[in-house]
Parts: C-alpha cells; structure tokens; sequence
C-alpha cells in the first residue's frame, strides 16, 4: 500500500514538474478530466502573440494544477504515514518521497 501511494504521489509530481515544458510544446500533461471542457487547447505551443492564453484561461490552468497538487499530497502523506509498516532494510526505497512533499 505505501508503495502505491508512493508511486501515485511521485507520478503527480513528475507530471507537475514538467508541466510548463510541454504547455509549452503544446502537449499537456494535465489530465483533461481536471480542465474544463471549453479551454482551448489550439492555443498551447503557439508562437503567435495573439493567441496567449485568457486570465480566464490562466486560471482553468492554475485549478486543474492545484487539483493535482492536492492529489499528490495526499498520496504521498498518506505514503509517509504508512512508512512504519516498511522494513527498514527497504526504506530507502522511499527517499524520493521527501523532496517531492518540498517541491509541492
């Protein structure tokens, strides 16, 4: 169990770490099931001025990223809390865990 929460947790973050890279490419690496259904994903990776994203849009962004900074949170808190069920020998497995809960 705490390797999945673990693995859930760490996934999310990968994924929120490289966010920016690839709206930028015009991929997104945030699940559509967190962004609205209007926003304009024509508009990532353009180098056309006029087509920068809205305030509005901005923000769809900055919810669908808080969403999975909560879920990622989560995961990996409930990762930590689990960590005494972990023979010690396979603890550090787990060191990852640390500068990802920092990161968020």
């Amino acid at each position: 169990m705490v390797a999945y929460h673990a693995g859930i947790g760490l996934g999310l973050v990968t994924a929120l770490r490289g966010a920016r890279i690839r709206l930028a490419r015009g991929e997104c690496s945030i699940p559509k099931a967190l962004i609205a259904k209007e926003f304009p994903y024509h508009k990532l990776g353009n180098d056309d001025p006029k087509s920068d994203l809205t305030e509005k849009e901005n923000e769809i962004l900055k919810d669908a990223v808080q969403q999975m900074v909560q879920a990622a949170s989560s995961h990996l808190t409930e990762a930590r809390e689990l960590q005494s069920n972990i023979p010690k020998h396979a603890r550090p497995c787990f060191l990852p865990v640390v500068p990802a809960l920092h990161y968020l």
